[in-house]
């Protein structure tokens, strides 16, 4: 019998869980409105170094250190950028307010906090092409600098493999 593989998103059943995915930045493509482009593999290293030392990437509402609304359960880089999959902390008032908006489309981008070690420069297009950079937070935005970086789904079910299609059935 042939088969044939599709991808999908299934939407939760019974309650919110809070769980999104997106792009917290994109490689290439037209400047931000700093004027910075995020070079492949820019955040490579500091990915290593919050893995090496235990440490998490903050989800913060609007870059505010007072605001933490949820966790990160997967910070990659792919062909595209920067993915992320997150989960709000739904027992955190302004993360139910978070998720209402994004179910809403009103709040519908991510944006990164991250202090730039590497960069270059094109004097003549205005530009500068970070090549390394250490990630401080993400934080859900209203209005991305990064016009690509945005939140793709929300409260959909991360399935990558049979086992977790067949966990995902059960407990629904």
């Amino acid at each position: 019998m042939a088969t044939r593989p599709y991808d999908f998103s299934i939407k939760a059943l019974d309650e919110d869980t809070g769980k999104f995915s997106g792009y917290a930045s994109t490689f290439g493509g037209e400047p931000d409105s700093y004027g910075d482009i995020i070079a492949p593999s820019a955040f490579k290293w500091s990915l290593r170094q919050h893995e090496k030392r235990g440490t998490q990437v903050p989800m913060l509402l609007h870059h505010d250190v007072k605001e933490p609304v949820g966790v990160w359960t997967s910070i990659v880089e792919d062909e595209r950028g920067l993915k992320v999959n997150g989960r709000l902390v739904l027992e955190v008032p302004k993360a139910r307010e978070a998720l209402a908006l994004m179910k809403a489309k009103a709040l519908q981008g991510l944006s990164i906090g991250y202090r730039t070690l590497e960069a270059r420069s094109n004097r003549t297009a205005g530009t500068r092409e970070l090549t390394k950079v250490e990630l401080h937070e993400i934080s859900l935005v209203t209005i991305p600098a990064n016009r690509s970086a945005r939140i793709v789904s929300v409260n959909a079910a991360n399935i990558n493999d049979i086992r977790e299609y067949e966990g995902f059935l059960r407990d629904a």
